[in-house]
């Protein structure tokens, strides 16, 4: 058998705490309308009467000519082979090391995070025909 305290004590917080949520509610309602006009008025004081004309996007013309400057593996290699460059002599147009290139065709991975000034080789790179490229690498560099 239970302890007759025990139970009439919990009693009696049920039904003060029912209590006091009766009272309560009607404050509660109150605060949260009262919450929502000052978020209104708020939103009213922070936004100006007249909103400034956004400004446009202008396009980066870092890119020669428009073109896209991000580069894949498959574009590195696909690029490579049709001017008909080893690793190593795409490695002495680009500046780069014939295993940086290796690493580039085999990256698994989309976009190439590559240097500002490899990029900038590779772009120039991606322009040329074979026969400028054959005659960019008997120079020594583009």
């Amino acid at each position: 058998m239970p302890d007759i305290g025990k139970v009439l004590k919990d009693e009696i917080a049920r039904i003060s705490k029912r209590e006091v949520n009766s009272l309560l509610a009607a404050h509660i309602k109150t605060i949260r309308s009262l919450k929502q006009q000052v978020a209104e008025l708020k939103k009213q004081i922070g936004q100006p009467a007249v909103k400034p004309p956004a400004e446009p996007k202008v396009a980066s013309t870092d890119q020669p000519d428009g073109k896209c400057g991000w580069f894949t593996s498959k574009g590195v290699a696909g690029m490579r082979k049709r001017l008909g460059l080893t690793r190593a002599q795409m490695a002495t147009l680009c500046g780069v090391t014939a295993g940086a290139v290796s690493l580039w065709e085999s990256a698994s991975t989309g976009k190439l995070r590559l240097r500002t000034k490899t990029r900038e080789a590779l772009l120039k790179l991606r322009q040329m025909t074979p026969a400028a490229a054959k005659k960019a690498l008997a120079a020594g560099s583009l």
